[in-house]
């Protein structure tokens, strides 16, 4: 595919070839046997003094030995909500049909997909560098890092994208976080910002635009765009921020889908890319917000 000139708003025109083609239990309490044998050693025969300690001993016990239980209960239901209902940071959220694909990006040169779909990534590098929650893609480092076009990321209507970004800088043109060879993608653009767009069946190219100060340069933000084929809508850090009307589905394709670059080649990202995920449905808003915690 020739390099697309739609990063500075010729998408139509350049892709018009591509129509036809994703505790232990510290145990700080007093201890009431304790507390009556150092009583009876002192000489103490006052039998209110001997027992008021251990009553007062015994309620300080059920305080905490109850303070305990509900944090490790509330610990506990916490953990299963996050793994149920999605999962913050870069983690692939567990027993969703409709994640299809999941990009942690925590293994050199294997960008493994965590949905269960197989939409592994090959990569001819795949450089790592520090983030919130262990490693993320490194867009200078990184080379070709590419998925082979499948069913499951050939989507025609409902779709989510999701991803952790931190641009170092301003591109001289536009960086490419995701392209999914025209039919749908997201970048940072010189003049307009955070971009989300489709390639829809014919009304051509839709872009929803964020401008540049809701991405801070040198900041880790949540990035997210939804399509149901009448709204493209544009998110970061799960605060809505671009809503365009769009009335058509989504475009056939047919060639490999690039993370960090345009395909074939230019527009690298810059900064860093992290916890990628692509969903063949429409997030909530509250979801977007379980996926945009940070540490």
């Amino acid at each position: 595919m020739h390099r697309r000139e739609h990063m500075k708003g010729r998408l139509p025109g350049m892709y018009a070839p591509c129509l036809l083609l994703g505790l232990g239990l510290g145990c700080t309490m007093a201890n009431p046997e304790f507390d009556a044998m150092a009583l009876a050693m002192s000489g103490d025969s006052s039998g209110e003094d001997e027992g008021r300690p251990e009553e007062e001993s015994g309620e300080s016990g059920e305080a905490e030995s109850g303070s305990e239980s509900e944090s490790g209960s509330e610990s506990e239901s916490g953990s299963e909500e996050e793994t149920s209902e999605g999962a913050p940071g870069d983690a692939c959220p567990v027993g969703d049909a409709t994640l299809v694909a999941c990009y942690p990006f925590e293994q050199p040169n294997a960008a493994a997909d965590g949905s269960g779909k197989g939409n592994h990534a090959q990569a001819q590098a795949l450089g790592l560098s520090p983030s919130l929650w262990g490693s993320a893609l490194d867009c200078e480092s990184s080379e070709q890092v590419k998925v082979s076009d499948s069913a499951s990321l050939d989507i025609d209507l409902d779709l989510t994208l999701a991803m952790w970004v931190r641009p170092d800088g301003v591109p001289e043109g536009a960086a490419v976080w995701l392209d999914n060879s025209g039919q749908y993608g997201m970048f940072f653009d010189v003049d307009d910002g955070f971009v989300a767009w489709v390639l829809t069946v014919g009304d051509g190219y839709q872009k929803a635009i964020v401008e540049h100060e809701h991405i801070p340069i040198g900041e880790w933000s949540h990035i997210a765009a939804t399509y149901d084929g009448d709204h493209l809508r544009a998110y970061v850090n799960a605060q809505p921020r671009a809503d365009e009307e769009v009335d058509a589905g989504l475009s056939d394709n047919g060639e490999p889908m690039a993370i960090g670059y345009n395909y074939p080649g230019g527009e690298r990202c810059v900064g860093l890319i992290d916890g990628l995920q692509i969903y063949a449905r429409v997030l909530g808003q509250d979801e977007l917000a379980v996926l945009a915690q940070q540490p």
